[in-house]
């Protein structure tokens, strides 16, 4: 295996890890705003107990505290389905964040195969060097002594 060829899979592994940092963030955006969205739904419930519990103290209006409840339920069924829809969120962010770190550590593995391997390549280029000053100096003895 060369250089290239490392700097090859390097490349390939640096842009899935960029690719999966670009979808984590949109997940994450997605996981805000419904995380918000949620909030906004618990307010509004909260909003028409107040009412439902004012018109139960008060005189009481079967169609307007009918309305009320009606509006709760589907409050309370939009709530939980958006629960939902957030749990989901969730495990799909978790999954590629796992998916990124892995990502990274390959990358990082890469990273040591090409540094390892300039070690090694630098071994041998010393190697023959002094291989050749070995002959070198033989050489020059031989020629010396002869």
């Amino acid at each position: 295996m060369n250089r290239a060829s490392l700097e090859l899979v390097k490349d390939f592994r640096s842009v899935r890890e960029k690719r999966l940092a670009k979808e984590i963030a949109d997940i994450y955006e997605k996981l805000i705003s419904k995380e918000k969205e949620v909030a906004l739904f618990l307010e509004k419930r909260k909003e028409l107990l107040e009412s439902q519990r004012r018109l139960q103290e008060g005189d009481v209006d079967l169609y307007v505290l009918e309305s009320i409840s009606h509006q709760l339920l589907y409050v309370y069924a939009k709530t939980e389905s958006m629960r939902n829809e957030l749990l989901e969120i969730k495990k799909e962010y978790e999954e590629k964040l796992n998916q990124l770190i892995e990502a990274t550590k390959q990358k990082k593995l890469i990273e040591k195969l090409i540094e390892r391997w300039e070690k090694n390549q630098e071994y041998r280029m010393s190697r023959e060097e002094q291989k050749f000053f070995d002959e070198i100096s033989n050489t020059r003895f031989v020629y010396e002594n002869v």
